[in-house]
């Protein structure tokens, strides 16, 4: 029987280094059973990189196409990348062009995968092996450098992590929490449907006889070629899928090339650990612990590794009600896979006698021939908890807040009415004064004198230098026994469904990190929106998890280095639908101070932008209503 044929294809525009690394991921794809082609589409500006097309052809069944003349309209800046019209038109050409000649040449399915893309080397075969029509292995990826790191796929529209709404109102906490569960799903090994997806994609050859296009819909105001495709193939009766397995390393920028030595290491023996692991919890909360405390079970074909489940033994009928909870797994390989260790904390009833337990879980996985991870002989030992039970890193209940702020000569701002506010959410304070001369310290003392709180004063400010500030923020932060670290500023405020939404945000164990809105309350009721004040757009990180263990890496600039250590962007993360009011902009006198004060500490702009810088004393800015 032949094997099924695969064509690799990418439109290539590409810096040298960053190339190089995608096609040295690309040669070590595993390909045994496949009759695996490559395309490349050369449209580089850089002839370093078109020599080391012709390279890889001369080692590996490639075709290279030339194109005309290069059109300008893409760049890759030190933030974002940035495509013109002109150039999304001219890419979305190149794609078609591959899909035709998949289809005409008969290939089984073309995988089209962008060129700043590093791949496991199991990739193809496991996606091939998902047998769907059209599926994607997610990446992660930090859009701007201040954001959290966010999916290349999504449920709905043009990049939304809700359900379409079909006309109907739907509260916006609501679709808040839809989101985060969008989010968080996407963090666990499976496969998912989705609404649309881009850049590492498999084609099945059903879809290519179908007619899919990445050609624009003119009536659809969608931007970029992937979602337009999206919308053709669901039209087309295709459904899109997510794999997240296997997740490949994005080289958006050029600092995430010094990741690329670590994700080669992590690719065999602690990719298959974590994944052994990761299988292993899911299976054993799935289905419980009660039918094999006292002797060995086999869990054959529990599940495979594209997400399919084969049905799993059911716990003997009876009147036991158990809640399970995972404090630690580890892993080790062996000959065979994984041997797997988990320690559980299992509460709650058996008729009418309450269960308190610590449960040990031993696994072994089984790593097939397929790519298949094959759980196989689960053995379950449970004690009483006598008072000995382990700390859970991550807790699903019982989770401390505490609320770090830097300040600095804000007694007479907003200082007493953002910490009043806090003090009904958060379970402790930290307040790093930076060498105030006025009595801000003594407003912080007073406001929190009916709570748990410390106030570290600096002999000398450290203003001029946020990043020093900013570390010793977080290590006298780290340092506490608070399970959640809440990073505010002194005029920053949240809304007040706070209160209620955020026990649910700290008390889960799926995800390390939250981020929300920040709204640039220009005069109270409004917020300012334009082309220079729009944050509210984004979402960026306030609250982190207190890990043990983690390494902070920090932006060395003197201002705007970030309030957390910029790996904080590598946690799992979810957005919250909740809101903050930045306090800070609605006095003109202190827009006059902030606009002096960063003439002083930044004349060139090398922190900042300078068309922010000066558009903070626009005469008639274009402002918003802001309503609870």
């Amino acid at each position: 029987m032949p094997h099924p044929r695969i064509l690799i294809a990418s439109p290539v525009r590409q810096d040298p280094e960053i190339l190089r690394a995608f096609l040295r991921s690309q040669s070590r794809l595993v390909t045994e059973g496949l009759d695996v082609r490559w395309v490349f589409v050369d449209d580089n500006t850089d002839p370093a990189s078109s020599a080391q097309l012709r390279d890889f052809a001369d080692h590996h069944p490639t075709d290279i196409w030339t194109t005309g003349p290069a059109v300008s309209g893409y760049a890759r800046e030190d933030e974002t990348h940035v495509w013109s019209h002109d150039a999304v038109s001219r890419v979305t050409a190149m794609k078609d062009r591959i899909l035709a000649h998949a289809t005409e040449t008969r290939f089984d399915a073309v995988f089209l995968v962008d060129s700043d893309i590093v791949l496991h080397p199991q990739t193809l075969g496991h996606l091939w092996n998902c047998n769907v029509d059209i599926v994607a292995e997610v990446y992660w990826t930090c859009w701007r450098p201040d954001e959290p790191e966010m999916p290349q796929v999504w449920r709905s529209g043009d990049y939304d992590f809700c359900a379409p709404t079909r006309g109907r109102q739907v509260p916006e906490e609501e679709l808040g929490r839809q989101a985060v569960a969008f989010v968080v799903l996407l963090r666990k090994p499976g496969l998912y449907e989705v609404g649309g997806l881009g850049a590492c994609t498999l084609i099945s050859r059903r879809a290519l006889d179908r007619g899919v296009s990445f050609r624009e819909i003119p009536t659809l105001p969608y931007w970029g070629e992937d979602r337009h495709f999206c919308v053709r193939a669901q039209a087309l009766g295709l459904r899109l899928w997510a794999s997240t397995w296997l997740p490949p390393l994005h080289l958006y920028r050029d600092e995430d090339l010094s990741r690329v030595s670590a994700f080669e290491d992590q690719e065999g023996a602690i990719l298959l650990r974590d994944l052994a692991v990761a299988k292993a919890c899911e299976a054993i909360l799935r289905w419980g612990t009660r039918h094999s405390t006292k002797t060995s079970a086999s869990v054959l074909d529990a599940f495979t590794d594209h997400g399919r489940e084969s049905p799993l033994p059911s716990a003997p009928a009876g009147e036991y009600a158990e809640q399970l909870d995972v404090v630690s797994g580890s892993g080790a390989l062996t000959r065979a896979g994984v041997h797997v260790d988990l320690t559980l904390v299992r509460t709650g009833r058996h008729g009418e006698e309450p269960v308190d337990q610590i449960v040990e879980v031993t696994a072994e996985v089984l790593h097939r021939e397929s790519g298949d991870l094959l759980i196989d002989e689960v053995k379950v030992v449970e004690r009483p908890n006598e008072g000995t039970r382990p700390q859970a890193v991550r807790q699903t209940r019982g989770n401390r807040v505490l609320l770090s702020m830097i300040v600095r000569n804000e007694a007479h701002r907003y200082l007493r009415n953002v910490l009043s506010h806090a003090a009904s959410y958060v379970d402790e304070v930290l307040i790093l004064d930076d060498a105030s001369d006025d009595d801000t310290v003594e407003v912080c003392r007073e406001v929190l004198s009916g709570l748990s709180h410390q106030v570290v004063s600096l002999h000398r400010s450290e203003f001029n230098k946020e990043y020093r500030l900013r570390r010793i923020q977080w290590e006298l932060a780290a340092a506490t026994r608070a399970d959640w670290i809440l990073c505010l500023d002194a005029d920053e405020r949240f809304e007040d469904r706070v209160l209620t939404d955020l026990p649910a945000l700290v008390n889960q164990d799926a995800y390390d990190a939250v981020a929300f809105r920040l709204y640039d309350l220009w005069k109270p009721g409004f917020y300012r929106d334009d082309r220079w004040w729009c944050a509210h757009r984004t979402y960026r990180t306030f609250l982190v998890r207190n890990l043990p263990g983690f390494q902070p890496r920090w932006r060395n600039a003197d201002q705007h280095c970030g309030r957390f250590p910029e790996n904080v962007a590598g946690l799992t993360t979810a957005v919250s639908p909740l809101r903050l009011m930045h306090l800070g902009w609605m006095n003109a006198v202190d827009r006059e101070l902030k606009v002096r004060r960063y003439r002083e500490l930044d004349p060139d702009a090398r922190f900042g932008i300078r068309e922010q810088y000066e558009s903070i004393l626009d005469a008639d800015p274009h402002l918003v209503p802001w309503t609870e």
